[in-house]
């Protein structure tokens, strides 16, 4: 293979680590046509994107470990054929339970993507390198949240349900030749010995033990659960309770992914001069001060749109600044179990979303005030847990 530039590998990166969105959200303005065509229920339908989620969280932790082990681009290239046949079986299903089984099949090679894409940056460069490009990725991941659900909806107005299986199926077609064409091997020196339960399990044990990765990840698991309360419970709050069109709530949602999408990439740019560890401390900051402000806020005065939003506005401003310094941190002093500090960095992500969700769903009374409430709690944790125990955690940058 000929030696490729950054920017070109830089790109495959980008399309690998924004495979959740393009796994999900398309295929969310589907569902009540998924349900129409193949004669099944509601609960049916949401089972395929439960199942989707869960087996794409836990299979990370295999993908992780096994790119250590085998190398990221013959893992990529496996991957991404069997993501266009999986995509191609979901566009051809003739029945929902074989739906069910195709988009398994989809979720455990999409997770790969993002796993070993992280793995790559980390292989290819040092912490604040690192950090920059991390940047540039989460606020590309930012703006694909944003438009890939509109390309849905467009899909399925023209074509119908099944033409967004098959752009999935084109999208894995294109990052099967980009990867095979432009990526080249970078792990450097494999983890020797077999894939085996107890020894994956003791790595997993020694990054969960090492405050390094621990506080890093846990204060933007945290962090991002903030933002995510918003994420999960924002329609409910804005359409429900402010009673506001679903065109408005399209709108204001825009604008706080917008605020995530500056931050990113501005955080990327600003590594080399504040580092790590201000810019993690100036995110939590923002968050936590947006998020409890929000909460006292709507006790005071009667909620609006603005009461809402600008608070929130805040929390994903916080957020940007976080996440990619974060995702960097925490794989910064394992160059050798990149993919394994990569994978167990996702698997806690979804671990946190999911516990967001439910908290949401459990205390939702009515009011806009679960969401700023379950919002200020993990920005507290978050900083508490970046306070007491980061001064103890080297980080790159200034």
């Amino acid at each position: 293979m000929k030696d490729v530039g950054p920017t070109a590998i830089g790109a495959v990166v980008v399309l690998l680590v924004v495979m959740p969105v393009l796994g999900i959200d398309l295929q969310l303005p589907a569902m009540p046509d998924i349900a129409r065509d193949l004669g099944a229920s509601v609960g049916q339908v949401q089972l395929t994107l439960s199942l989707y989620t869960i087996v794409f969280a836990i299979m990370q932790l295999l993908f992780g470990p096994l790119g250590d082990r085998c190398g990221r681009r013959r893992l990529l290239i496996a991957s991404m054929a069997l993501y266009a046949l999986a995509s191609l079986y979901c566009a051809l299903a003739p029945s929902i339970e074989h739906l069910t089984a195709a988009r398994i099949l989809q979720a455990v090679a999409a997770c790969a993507g993002p796993v070993l894409g992280r793995a790559v940056v980390r292989d290819r460069y040092d912490p604040v390198g690192a950090g920059r490009v991390f940047g540039t990725v989460m606020a590309c991941f930012g703006i694909a949240a944003l438009s890939v659900p509109i390309l849905g909806g467009q899909l399925v107005e023209s074509f119908g349900w099944r033409a967004t299986f098959f752009a999935s199926a084109g999208y894995g077609v294109v990052l099967l030749a980009l990867v095979a064409l432009l990526l080249p091997e970078t792990l450097r020196v494999p983890v020797a010995g077999a894939l085996r339960i107890g020894r994956l399990a003791g790595d997993y044990l020694m990054l969960l033990r090492t405050p390094q990765f621990l506080v890093i990840a846990a204060t933007g698991c945290l962090i991002q659960g903030a933002m995510f309360s918003w994420i999960a419970g924002s329609s409910f709050a804005v359409i429900r309770v402010l009673g506001h069109s679903p065109s408005v709530y399209s709108l204001v949602y825009a604008v706080t992914v917008f605020g995530f999408v500056m931050t990113s990439f501005a955080s990327g740019r600003a590594i080399a001069r504040l580092g790590q560890r201000r810019l993690i401390a100036l995110g939590g900051t923002l968050a936590l001060a947006g998020s409890t402000l929000g909460v006292a806020l709507n006790h005071v005065v009667t909620p609006s749109l603005l009461t809402l939003v600008a608070p929130v506005f805040i929390v994903a401003v916080g957020h940007g600044f976080t996440l990619a310094q974060a995702m960097a941190g925490t794989m910064a002093a394992f160059p050798h179990l990149a993919g394994t500090a990569s994978a167990l960095f996702g698997f806690m992500q979804y671990l946190t979303a999911t516990i967001v969700v439910a908290a949401n769903g459990l205390l939702f009374d009515g009011t806009v005030l679960p969401v700023l409430t379950v919002s200020a709690v993990c920005a507290v944790l978050a900083m508490l847990c970046f306070g007491l125990f980061g001064r103890h955690v080297r980080l790159a940058g200034g």
